[in-house]
């Protein structure tokens, strides 16, 4: 189908009309971007996937998004149960997933008042949550997400749907759920030992 694409709009370059429509030049860009997605075996992941230890990979991602959230004014809370076990994923996608959700929060609370981001993993069962949770108003089509192309989308809208992608190629999955005044993306995995509660409370980020 992407190849059928990048075909058709090759032939409509003929058409005299369509030369330097900026529209239609985006449209050959998407066309590209969407085979250079199909080309990728997400699966591959399956076969890279190990057992992390999600505090540590938490930790590394705090340092990371740290310099974004304070140049934003944006609040972060930090809350990690002590003894999470090990989750079964492929370290680079869970990251990649992480500032995925991390910008798309970013850019949500932008020019927001007291603009707040929380991250909270905790054990539910024979799975580990991590949510990504903030006060950025919420999504307004939540039915159109993680559906690359979208209308209305920040850049192509491809961040949501690679995320679930890569979670779903090491068997996890990746959730959204509506807040009164924001939103809450839910980041499930399989944990791989059984850990006793107790709950860390990391440093802010302000």
């Amino acid at each position: 189908m992407c190849g059928a694409i990048a075909v058709v709009h090759q032939n409509l370059q003929q058409v005299d009309s369509l030369s330097g429509n900026k529209d239609f030049e985006a449209l050959g860009s998407l066309a590209a971007a969407l085979q250079r997605i199909a080309s990728v075996d997400v699966r591959q992941t399956a076969t890279q996937a190990t057992e992390v230890d999600l505090a540590v990979l938490l930790d590394e991602l705090r340092i990371v998004v740290t310099p974004s959230l304070e140049e934003e004014s944006i609040s972060a809370e930090w809350v990690v149960e002590a003894g999470l076990p090990s989750v079964w994923a492929d370290p680079p996608s869970l990251m990649q997933v992480f500032l995925n959700l991390t910008t798309n929060s970013v850019r949500a609370l932008a020019k927001r008042h007291h603009p707040t981001l929380v991250v909270n993993a905790r054990l539910e069962g024979a799975q580990v949550h991590v949510e990504f949770s903030d006060n950025g108003g919420g999504v307004k089509h939540p039915e159109y997400l993680f559906r690359p192309f979208q209308a209305g989308a920040e850049a192509t809208g491809l961040g949501l749907y690679l995320s679930r992608a890569f979670m779903r190629s090491f068997g996890g999955e990746l959730r959204y759920v509506q807040l009164e005044d924001g939103a809450c993306f839910i980041v499930v995995l399989s944990s791989a030992t059984a850990p006793e509660k107790e709950v860390i409370w990391m440093k802010h980020a302000s």
